[in-house]
This record gives C-alpha cells, sequence and structure tokens, in this order.
C-alpha cells in the first residue's frame, strides 16, 4: 500500500559547534571548551524525545541516548553538550580530577 501523505521534520538541528576551542568554556574548567548541538522544535506542540539518540558514528546509531522525560517545548530550544559525560537536567555535574 502506498500513500501520498507527505511527513515534515519538526525537530532540526538548528546550529551546532564543533572542534570548539573559543565559546562557551566549562563551568569548572574554564580551559575546557565543549561541542554542543541545539536542537529546535519548529511544531505547534511539546515534542518529546523519549527514545532518541545522537550519535557522531555511524557505526554505533546509539552512541547516546537523550534522556527519558526530555522534551523540547513548542518553538523551543534544547543544547545538547558533546562532552562525553553523562549529566542530565537536575543530576549533579561530576568530573574525575
Amino acid at each position: 500500500m502506498y500513500s501520498n501523505a507527505i511527513y515534515s521534520q519538526t525537530i532540526l538541528i538548528n546550529e551546532y559547534l564543533a572542534s570548539n576551542v573559543t565559546d562557551y568554556p566549562e563551568m569548572y574548567d574554564f580551559d575546557d571548551y565543549t561541542d554542543w548541538i541545539e536542537l529546535y522544535n519548529s511544531d505547534a506542540v511539546p515534542y518529546s524525545l523519549d527514545g532518541f539518540f545522537i550519535t557522531d558514528d555511524l557505526e554505533n546509531p546509539l552512541k547516546w541516548k537523550i534522556p527519558d522525560g526530555t522534551v523540547i517545548n513548542v518553538q523551543g530550544y534544547l543544547i545538547i553538550w558533546a562532552d562525553d559525560y553523562n549529566e542530565g537536567p537536575g543530576q549533579v555535574y561530576t568530573r574525575p580530577g
């Protein structure tokens, strides 16, 4: 069965910064700059990211799971810090050393 429906994407990669060396230093290590990805919800309803993953390795598409309960509000933004740590909103940010 075929469908003529057209589906639009409501979550967009709005901005990203790879190989960051100058913008937004880490709170605790002021000489440590983290890459980041900013997502944008262009829809008129909040969007849940339950069950979504993000990766920088096509051989490992499930590299990092976006925490369940993460929602991007209507025309809202979400920044994901690519710092190899798994703390989410409301969790204590700790790093070795």
